[in-house]
């Protein structure tokens, strides 16, 4: 499927936003600091967004995006492998700092802007329910899929959260291990 140059253009701003918040936090990511960054005028990004927030929002919707693509990849190789979609969630791979440092800053913005609170709360629904059905594809019989679905997504936040002050505080075994544990012990 090929992507129109509006969306190519918009993922371009989302990338440069994430590195801008990654790089110096929040307060940073101004459209100014934007435009800078990608090489357009303020007036070309204001043209596309009405204002800072709405440059964020798309950013923030352009990265989790990328973790639909993610539950796509995960879910097509196995439907079953809970373990495989809760890691492609995780810090892991180091090229996924600069995002989950973006994404913990909307969380702080969320705590104070209902527009934002609202999108979060969409996607990490969105995100129980997609680790709700590798839970029901591993073990169709489970009684409190939900549940566990939230335990589990708390379990993988924490880890990451954990390694953005410290990628060597867990190792990718070690987190492989520590969720296939936990998966043992809720699912059987």
């Amino acid at each position: 499927m090929r992507v129109s140059k509006q969306e190519d253009w918009r993922q371009k701003v989302g990338d440069a936003v994430v590195d801008i918040i990654a790089r110096e936090g929040l307060g940073a990511a101004t459209v100014r600091r934007i435009a800078a960054e990608i090489g357009y005028s303020t007036a070309i990004v204001s043209h596309y967004f009405s204002d800072k927030d709405e440059v964020l929002l798309s950013a923030y919707r352009s990265f989790a995006e990328c973790a639909s693509t993610r539950f796509d990849e995960v879910a097509g190789r196995d439907p079953a492998d809970l373990v495989g979609y809760l890691l492609s969630m995780n810090l892991l791979d180091p090229t996924d700092l600069a995002l989950w440092r973006a994404y913990v800053a909307i969380w702080d913005k969320a705590l104070r802007n209902e527009v934002f609170a609202t999108e979060l709360r969409s996607w990490l629904e969105l995100g129980l329910a997609r680790i709700e059905i590798f839970i029901k594809k591993r073990n169709p019989d489970c009684a409190q899929p939900r549940k566990i679905a939230a335990r589990l997504l708390a379990l993988i936040q924490g880890i990451s959260i954990q390694m953005l002050f410290g990628l060597e505080l867990w190792s990718p075994q070690e987190v492989r291990r520590v969720m296939e544990t936990e998966v043992e012990a809720l699912l059987g």
